[in-house]
């Protein structure tokens, strides 16, 4: 196995293991947006078998085929089939089912 470092990253084989950084820095950094602020939302979609939210103020609406999340700045709407709510605990939320969609509004 052939393992490269510079001061930040390891790259092994075409991949890049970025140590001591968040993960929202290093994307600023590779693609060149140093003065992007900070999200005030965070997802993360999971194949299309779950989506995970974090920075959730309230969920809005919910249904098996749809969930509509308020956040900060806006809100999202996530659609699918035989959606549920796999965690919802202090503005993190796991959203379980086949995730067809994801809309910011």
């Amino acid at each position: 196995m052939s393992i490269r470092k510079n001061n930040k990253s390891y790259f092994i084989k075409g991949f890049c293991i970025i140590i001591s950084m968040s993960f929202f820095e290093s994307v600023k950094e590779i693609i060149s947006l140093e003065n992007l602020p900070a999200p005030t939302f965070r997802a993360t979609l999971i194949g299309d078998n779950a989506i995970s939210l974090e920075g959730v103020l309230d969920v809005v609406d919910f249904s098996s085929e749809s969930v509509t999340v308020r956040l900060k700045k806006g809100g999202l709407i996530i659609k699918g089939v035989d959606l549920y709510v796999k965690k919802y605990c202090a503005g993190d939320l796991i959203i379980c089912g086949k995730i067809i969609s994801v809309e910011r509004i």
